[in-house]
């Protein structure tokens, strides 16, 4: 039987961070930053346990598993939001920013963001420059 489980993370460390997303995300669907929707049948959960556990470090790491009863018969997902609106995250996302030093600003793998030399590092990479 496949129980429904809410997957949150709160890992201190990038590299670390980066794992556990993709780790989480061979196992369920990307709900937030750091939340993960899961349908696990006994056998993935302990999968999903062992890979983590490899992962993070357990004095500053924290994972947390939500149960939600099983997932069959459950209807469809119903999600509200408060503020802003729900959104899936996993949607490809380009956003330009301009800086009086002419930095730009770029979501990397895993959302973490990082600094490059000029916007037109971005629209190379984008195959945008032709």
């Amino acid at each position: 039987m496949r129980t429904t489980y809410l997957v949150c993370y709160d890992v201190a460390d990038d590299k670390r961070l980066k794992r556990t997303f993709k780790a989480c995300r061979s196992f369920g669907d990307h709900l937030q930053f750091s939340v993960f929707e899961c349908d696990l049948n006994p056998s993935e959960e302990n999968r999903i346990g062992t890979a983590l556990c490899k992962i993070i470090n357990q004095d500053e790491d924290q994972v947390l598993f939500v149960a939600l009863g099983p997932a069959e018969g459950r209807g469809d997902r119903v999600i509200t939001s408060m503020g802003l609106p729900y959104t899936k995250i996993d949607a490809p996302l380009l956003c330009v920013l301009s800086f009086p030093s002419s930095l730009t600003i770029e979501p990397a793998s895993g959302g973490v963001m990082r600094k490059t030399p000029s916007a037109l590092a971005w629209r190379n990479r984008l195959g945008m420059n032709q």
